[in-house]
């Protein structure tokens, strides 16, 4: 998803506080009754199981969910294994998933003993973006003063002492790529699967430093805050994470991304 598709992002956003309101309200209600089965399978360990409970997930949760299928996908799917091939001009020797809050998705190694790592991102990010990082309050590599902007924007807590904080524009990489050499993406991939056959229907793939060097070029000269949010720029902003009470760390802090810049993904499979 690029920036053309923003606008209609803008217009589910504003409808978050209501749709959290319907679902926190589902929660308590039986769904025995609206689940249905499907016996169509998804290609190659897709997206199977997100028709059941999904009157029960936050749109957080179903954008996770999506994500951690489409990632088991990229290792297993021969199309994606075809593409990559040609891509990289290299024979795959395996693609696999990695586990944990990794920076990297997956990692494809070739015959030759090249490395790759890959984030990806599948689908639209259910409206409000992909999660690009997620860490309590005080590890967010940002100065002590936008520590206390995003807590009193976001968490609503302490009091904002400036909206006048300007943004060094190398954070943008520490955000989405993180510090861990051997997990730092060389990679950004953006699956997209038919929502009914769960089939991959396009992959596209683009080199992390095209795809960092394009956002730090959109990054605004000072944070912006707005409602619950902190903006860096018009694709990534702050937020609480959320969750409810089940949820163990609901005052962590995300970076969402709501959509790539024009330009910087290569269609290598559709």
């Amino acid at each position: 998803m690029e920036s053309s598709e923003c606008n209609k992002i803008d217009h589910t956003m504003k409808s978050c506080n209501a749709i959290d309101s319907l679902i926190n309200k589902l929660k308590g209600c039986s769904i025995n009754n609206t689940m249905t089965h499907s016996s169509n399978t998804l290609s190659a360990n897709a997206l199977s199981s997100n028709a059941l409970s999904a009157n029960v997930l936050s749109a957080n949760a179903r954008t996770a969910r999506s994500g951690n299928k489409a990632e088991t996908d990229l290792c297993t799917n021969s199309f994606v294994i075809t593409a990559l091939t040609r891509y990289f001009g290299k024979p795959i020797k395996v693609i696999r998933k990695i586990n944990g809050r990794k920076k990297a998705d997956n990692i494809v190694e070739c015959e030759d003993g090249t490395m790759y790592r890959l984030q990806n991102k599948n689908g639209t990010g259910g409206g409000r973006g992909w999660s690009v990082d997620r860490r309590s309050i005080d590890k967010i590599d940002v100065t002590d003063e936008a520590r206390t902007l995003v807590g009193a924007v976001c968490l609503q807590k302490g009091t904002r002492t400036s909206d006048n904080i300007k943004i060094v524009p190398d954070v943008i990489s520490i955000l989405l790529l993180g510090i861990e050499a051997e997990y730092m993406p060389t990679h950004f991939t953006h699956t997209k699967f038919d929502s009914q056959t769960g089939s991959l229907i396009e992959l596209s793939i683009a080199p992390s430093t095209t795809v960092i060097e394009a956002l730090k070029k959109e990054v605004y000269e000072h944070f912006v805050p707005k409602r619950t949010c902190v903006h860096l720029s018009p694709h990534l902003y702050f937020q609480r994470k959320g969750g409810g009470s089940k949820d163990h760390a609901p005052d962590d802090i995300q970076v969402k991304l709501r959509c790539f810049p024009d330009g910087v993904f290569e269609t290598i499979y559709r």
